[in-house]
């Protein structure tokens, strides 16, 4: 198939799978579903399609205004899901934070805190944790400006549960009302404030938080291993969702299809599996989650690989960013292109973060990779994630903003990606550089802590038995032990609980809790320093316990 027959079939998918407003639970989100399980079904591919009950939440409606001193003033609103319904609203005095984004220290947020309850905030950014904190302060409601200038309201969830909520984190959940208005209304609120004069506010929200069923498909094409490469992305979208994400559900079609035909050829060494999650966007990324609760033992014991697709084929974008956890190395990302013929294409790295269906660190998989095309950093004129595109989450997601050239692009790498770990039995391995980021990591968090010394001794304790030469390939055994280790440092990387749970959905980063090693004890009130100091304490017995389990168990096996 050449690239403008590629570029048809694209388009051809995602014309079908634009053809409603999928959020999950709902007839077009069922359509979808269906769409993908007839595609990969006419492709000779064993596919199954999961039905189960989820926990859900529609903003459905928002209602803020403000009392100009001769009336009330309505104000062009979005109810956040996974927040308060609120119908019957809430009235209080309506107060600016800020330092929501730049606070210096802990004492000044305890200081903000202590004036929020019954009052209204008004703030900039989208963080749930500050939405959590204002909940347990007794706030009134939320108002959360957008950061960049567009007009649109993006669409967005502020739920604190990652998952469905189990019988200890449902009451975690959020009892505040959230809404949100764009930048430019955001700052025109600021100008009104700085005037000088008190104003008050109304908000009232109207979120649907109840359980209805939905579909999760899973394609599987069986190679000659029962090891196997997981390519997923959700397919439930806030309004269309061309880019976000009929694009990457269009790739992961076509990549099926090629690899069946691989398949056909008994060119797989190991087999793959495709999932099309359900809740992401209304579910606050419970289809991954629910996966990863059914099918724990399967993907823990078999997968090597979780390759996610997310917010793929923009226009505007220039440059292929890749997050990945680090064992393959940069130098086989490079070859990758090198291969798919696009060596000349800039390549950027980073590490994944806290979205994107990351449900599966407790599995301990060896590699997470997420690529796409995004625009340089300094060229984004949105503080939207990823491309960093004004339409994202808005009703102009539509196909009019995908570039077919750049979707086809997309395909080559991934393509190229996921052969590479399906159809050969050696996998890359950069392992001492692997190890090496992490040390560097740690060595940054922790400087300067008093309990510094113990972890990074523990560290070198652990490093004693895992550097040396890289894996010997000779020796499938060895090597596959080398991949079961990096998949628990990944896992003791991005989580801090159990891993079979999952973390609160707060942005916390790599290394929960050691990144707050920094906060100072004059900075921060007695109690919140006790608090964030027994998370480190608590965090250097996990690391320290587990490097030594895993240094003990390589030694044995070397």
């Amino acid at each position: 198939m050449d690239n403008d027959q590629l570029k048809a079939r694209l388009q051809m998918h995602l014309t079908h799978l634009c053809k409603g407003e999928k959020l999950s639970g709902t007839p077009a989100a069922k359509e979808g579903a269906e769409y993908i399980c007839d595609t990969l079904r006419s492709m000779g591919i064993s596919t199954r399609q999961f039905r189960f009950s989820a926990y859900l939440s529609d903003p459905l409606s928002s209602s803020f205004q403000i009392w100009d001193g001769e009336g009330w003033r309505k104000i062009p609103s979005r109810p956040r899901s996974f927040s308060a319904n609120c119908p019957e609203g809430v009235e209080g005095e309506l107060i600016f934070d800020a330092n929501a984004l730049c606070r210096e220290t802990l004492h000044e947020e305890r200081e903000f805190l202590n004036q929020v309850q019954g009052k209204i905030v008004l703030a900039f950014g989208y963080d749930e944790k500050y939405a959590k904190l204002l909940d347990l302060h007794k706030a009134a409601g939320l108002i959360q400006i957008w950061e960049s200038d567009e007009e649109e309201i993006h669409e967005d969830t502020v739920g604190p549960i990652w998952g469905t909520p189990d019988a200890s984190s449902y009451w975690t959940g959020l009892s505040l009302p959230v809404a949100a208005v764009s930048g430019p209304t955001g700052r025109h609120l600021l100008q009104m404030q700085n005037s000088g004069t008190r104003y008050r506010a109304q908000l009232r929200t109207v979120v649907t938080n109840e359980i209805r069923e939905v579909l999760l498909p899973v394609a599987e094409i069986r190679g000659n291993s029962s090891d196997f490469v997981l390519v997923s992305g959700h397919y439930d979208t806030w309004y269309v969702g061309a880019m976000d994400n009929g694009c990457a559900n269009s790739l992961h079609l076509e990549l099926a299809g090629e690899l069946q035909a691989l398949k056909e050829q008994g060119k797989l060494y190991r087999s793959v599996r495709f999932a099309f999650w359900p809740g992401h966007s209304n579910g606050r990324y419970m289809g991954s989650t629910w996966y990863m609760d059914h099918f724990f033992s399967e993907i823990s014991e078999n997968c090597i690989a979780h390759i996610n697709s997310d917010l793929n084929g923009s226009v505007l974008t220039d440059r292929l960013a890749i997050k990945t956890t680090g064992l393959e190395g940069n130098t086989f990302h490079h070859e990758i292109m090198r291969r798919a013929g696009m060596d000349d294409i800039p390549l950027v790295f980073g590490v994944p973060g806290r979205g994107a269906d990351q449900s599966f660190w407790g599995a301990r998989i060896p590699y997470h990779i997420l690529a796409r095309f995004e625009q340089d950093a300094e060229a984004k004129g949105s503080a939207s994630p990823g491309p960093g595109v004004w339409w994202w989450h808005t009703r102009y997601d539509v196909p009019q903003y995908v570039d077919y050239d750049i979707l086809v692009k997309e395909y080559l790498y991934l393509s190229e990606l996921v052969r590479t770990l399906v159809m050969n039995q050696d996998l890359p391995m950069e392992w001492n550089p692997f190890l090496e980021m992490q040390r560097t990591e740690i060595e940054q968090h922790m400087e300067g802590h008093p309990l510094a010394e113990e972890l990074i001794k523990a560290w070198s304790s652990f490093t004693k038995y895992a550097e040396q030469d890289e894996p010997d390939r000779s020796s499938p055994k060895a090597e596959n032990y080398f991949l079961q280790a990096a998949g628990t440092l990944n896992a003791l990387k991005y989580t801090y609980g159990s891993s079979y749970m999952q973390d609160a959905a707060f942005s916390y980063g790599t290394y929960p809790f050691l990144r707050m090693a920094s906060v100072q004890e004059e900075e921060c009130p007695e109690d919140w320093y006790l608090f964030i100091q027994t998370s480190i304490r608590r965090q250097v017995n996990r690391l320290s316990t587990e490097w030594k389990k895993l240094g003990e168990e390589m030694d044995r096996r070397r």
